[in-house]
């Protein structure tokens, strides 16, 4: 006889009775009749959990010929959040909900330390909406529990449901009952879907909510040499605590200096910023994205770079499948580019700048330009060759059309709603000229995203929400 090991850490027979009841119960709960279709069996030992996803599977095919078994299965699996969360003599009242929710909020506390004690004041004002568990998709429900939006206790159990987490964002973002009930009342009737920080971290001890980064990578390994810059090896540390937290980070590798270049105070040469970017890909895929995902990172190279045709062919050809991959890659181009490449300059030749070189002879950056070529007094002694920007502008379509990579990024198109662009700035001892030059992995107007009516561009899916009134936003507690 084959056994089933249970959450509690014992095991039992495995009983086809006791498994067609929780299926009828499911069922019984969602009002479907589900006679014929709950013969199961298994042929090995399983895990409970296991088992309910081996259940659900079976009655998501047969849903292909009978629709409302996708719902069975969805009440399944959350019978199973629920019995996870609360214990199995759950009974489904508000009251019972509400009262179990609390008591599971202050254990997760004052036990197991995962949630600030400040927190409990506006987490006891919990009132559950068991109609928005309800109303989530049975992948939305998957996602939940395995995407670990939900908090788990210490002994890696579920600790909350979807009302709960939702509840937990809000109060945590509002501060404030009143507030926090518009936002709740935002997030369960699915108008507003928050990020996924917010989900990951809300009220925990470390607690962050944005979603986009960007950091800046100097030519230098560390900022204990360097004081004042951000090196490499401190925007690696920077990233990896971000990426644990759930957020995605950009970085402009411009500033490097190119393969080949001389390393002062040593007899070396320089790798180049192809070879550092392997380390912060190394970097996310040890560290993944806040324990949770796979890590998600932009790497940019401006197109004077000496080293841009190495950068474009990073992730084409035999490397497609095998290198940086947790990098997409773009290549910021300028309009001086754009004009020869698309022949509105007859002349063709780009030059290319060493920004090592470039920045002893004039003290400033060339990251910090949004076309050097217009706006800059190029020394002589920057310039480490030149390329045919028609040849390298087809180099990058191809690339692109190969891998999907590299894409490109309009440095003018960029910075032209930038409201503090050329400002100097200081920011603890860090000097700086306030000009966008590295992005963040993000969905742009023309992003194509799967909706349940096909795939269609993120700004038509905008169009038509505003068009129906179901755009909201939410300021300083105000819906509009």
């Amino acid at each position: 006889m084959y056994r089933v090991a249970k959450l509690n850490g014992s095991s039992e027979s495995f009983s086809p009775q006791k498994l067609k009841l929780s299926i009828l119960r499911a069922a019984q709960d969602v009002g479907v009749e589900v006679d014929g279709e709950v013969d199961f069996a298994v042929n090995r030992d399983v895990g409970s959990w296991e088992l309910a996803d081996m259940i659900h599977l079976e009655l998501l095919k047969k849903a292909i010929d009978k629709p409302e078994l996708a719902e069975v299965a969805k009440s399944h699996l959350l019978g199973r959040v629920y019995k996870e969360v609360f214990g199995k003599d759950f009974l489904k009242t508000k009251a019972g909900y509400r009262e179990r929710a609390v008591l599971r909020f202050r254990q997760l506390a004052a036990e197991s330390g995962l949630l600030k004690p400040e927190s409990l004041e506006l987490l006891s004002l919990f009132e559950p909406r068991p109609d928005f568990d309800k109303a989530l998709s049975y992948n939305a429900l998957r996602l939940f529990t395995n995407g670990n939006y939900a908090l788990r206790d210490s002994g890696f159990r579920l600790a909350e449901t979807p009302s709960m987490a939702a509840w937990r964002v809000a109060t945590a973002v509002a501060r404030e009952p009143a507030a926090a009930r518009r936002y709740y009342d935002a997030i369960t009737t699915q108008r507003i879907v928050p990020a996924s920080p917010f989900w990951f971290n809300a009220w925990t001890r470390k607690e962050m909510f944005a979603s986009c980064f960007t950091l800046e990578v100097e030519d230098c390994l560390s900022s204990i040499t360097h004081p004042g810059r951000y090196c490499i090896y401190d925007a690696l540390a920077y990233s990896g605590i971000i990426q644990q937290l759930g957020g995605g980070v950009g970085y402009d590798f411009s500033l490097l200096r190119p393969e080949g270049d001389v390393v002062r105070g040593s007899v070396g040469v320089a790798s180049g910023p192809i070879s550092f970017m392997k380390l912060f890909d190394t970097n996310v895929e040890v560290i993944k994205q806040g324990g949770k995902r796979r890590g998600a990172q932009m790497g940019t190279l401006h197109v004077w770079h000496p080293d841009v045709r190495k950068f474009i062919k990073a992730k084409t050809g035999e490397l497609k499948d095998a290198h940086l991959q947790n990098f997409n890659i773009s290549v910021f181009v300028d309009d001086t580019f754009m004009e020869k490449a698309l022949g509105a300059d007859d002349d063709p030749k780009y030059p290319l700048i060493n920004p090592r070189i470039f920045y002893d002879k004039t003290g400033r950056k060339p990251v910090e330009y949004v076309d050097i070529r217009k706006e800059a007094e190029v020394p002589k002694e920057t310039v480490w060759g030149e390329v045919d920007a028609r040849d390298l502008f087809r180099e990058i379509a191809e690339g692109a059309w190969d891998s999907g990579d590299p894409g490109l990024i309009y440095k003018a198109n960029l910075n032209a709603s930038n409201p503090l662009l050329g400002e100097e700035i200081e920011v603890a001892r860090y000097k700086f000229k306030y000009v966008w030059r590295s992005v963040n992995p993000c969905v742009t107007g023309d992003t194509r995203v799967l909706t349940r009516h096909g795939y269609m561009p993120i700004a038509e899916v905008y169009r038509r929400a505003k068009e129906q009134g179901e755009v909201v936003l939410l300021t300083e507690g105000v819906e509009k």
